[in-house]
């Protein structure tokens, strides 16, 4: 089918349509607000998580970290909003998405929690959720498609005659009885282009030196541990030409022009991440190109040390690329530095590469938000006894003037 939908997330206290969805900057966590207003709800570090990779699906559909969803009631916890939410980031990727009070060729109410497999998964209390939509059921007439997962069909036998209804076992098949497709652009991470490509390939042949982890920079305080790491099942066997050493990480400072602050024109400066560099950073970028015949898959890492991180308000600390990595291309993880601190800020960088994805290092490093450095070094460990390439790198920035 064509046409604009309107999405609707019933929950048991009445359906919730989505109003719109915003892109936002790319450092910032993913938010749902309540009515275009500045109430941020409870549910938005689940619907975060949701969003942003390595944990979330939806930047992986759609090509980008962070959003902002406003919607006309509150959601609650829980994993029921996930496929009307994942659709309505489908439908915005192409333009068929209504917005505020726009008029609908169809209106789509979805329940059902989805997982990283895009499997959608069985909720609860459905039957209620119907029940505190009869008021839409009865105004939408035949323009109604109602979808729940499969195995909770039964919940749909007292629905009016011209109400559509499916149940779905995969957003997949909801996205074809829609007509939605893919976005033709999935990928984050691009070789830079023009000026920029010109300023940091200048920057890195005059003064780039990578070193090991420089001495002095004590590891933050553990959280709790990490998901072990099976060694059971190591990564498969290089492809054919792989050589991580064909791999080159480096880092870069994001710098703003002269006179100007951060947010607009910002310059790549390459860094010796042993080495102190003047205030005044913006952000600090970490970088891998493939520079030999074969992919590989990298697992790039960027954060912020120290217990800081959990009070940074909606400032992401922690970033991370995930992905395959042709010959030729490159691939970068950003974190914003914290312009309101006042001491040194330490970033901790980590490469892990190998021939192709290891579950086990995607698994692990899934809850990145939650892991401190002493997290990271623990599964640094296993990731070697799984046979996969690892580096590692601090870098101190100077707080900001």
């Amino acid at each position: 089918m064509t046409g604009r939908v309107k999405v609707v997330v019933p929950t048991t206290e009445g359906p919730s349509t989505v109003l719109r969805v915003t892109s936002e900057d790319r450092s910032l966590r993913s938010v749902v607000c309540l009515g275009r207003s500045t109430t941020v709800l409870p549910v938005s570090p689940a619907y975060d998580a949701f969003v942003r990779k390595p944990s979330g699906v939806v930047e992986r559909a759609v090509g980008h970290p962070a959003f902002r969803v406003d919607v006309s009631a509150p959601i609650d916890d829980g994993q029921s909003w996930q496929l009307g939410l994942y659709v309505a980031h489908r439908l915005q990727a192409v333009g068929r998405l209504v917005e505020d009070d726009g008029p609908a060729d169809l209106v789509l109410w979805a329940t059902g929690a989805v997982d990283g497999d895009l499997a959608v998964r069985p909720v609860e209390a459905i039957a209620e959720k119907l029940r505190r939509s009869a008021a839409l059921i009865d105004g939408a007439g035949d323009r109604l498609l109602v979808v729940v997962p499969a195995g909770q069909a039964d919940a749909l036998g007292g629905l009016p005659e011209q109400v559509s209804t499916m149940a779905v076992d995969t957003v997949a098949a909801l996205l074809r009885h829609l007509g939605v497709e893919r976005p033709a652009a999935q990928r984050r991470w691009l070789p830079w282009s023009g000026a920029a490509l010109g300023l940091a390939a200048a920057a890195l042949a005059a003064a780039l030196v990578l070193r090991p982890e420089p001495a002095g920079i004590a590891p933050g305080v553990a959280s709790k541990p990490p998901p072990e790491v099976s060694a059971s099942a190591p990564a498969a066997g290089p492809a054919a030409g792989f050589d991580p050493a064909a791999l080159t990480l480096s880092v870069l400072e994001l710098r703003p022009a002269e006179g100007e602050p951060c947010g607009g024109h910002e310059r790549p400066v390459a860094v010796d991440p042993g080495q102190e560099t003047p205030p005044g950073v913006c952000a600090v970028v970490a970088r891998v190109s493939n520079d030999g015949p074969a992919a590989g898959f990298i697992w790039l890492v960027v954060l912020a040390e120290g217990t800081f991180r959990e009070y940074a308000g909606n400032t992401r600390m922690v970033e991370a690329a995930v992905g395959a990595l042709a010959p030729g291309d490159a691939a970068e993880a950003r974190v914003t530095a914290p312009g309101w601190m006042r001491r040194p800020v330490v970033f901790r960088i980590l490469l892990v590469a190998g021939p192709r994805e290891a579950e086990q290092a995607s698994r692990a490093l899934a809850a990145i938000d939650t892991l401190s450095t002493g997290d990271l070094d623990r599964l640094a460990g296993q990731f070697l006894e799984l046979g996969l390439e690892v580096r590692s790198l601090r870098h101190r920035v100077q707080p900001r003037p």
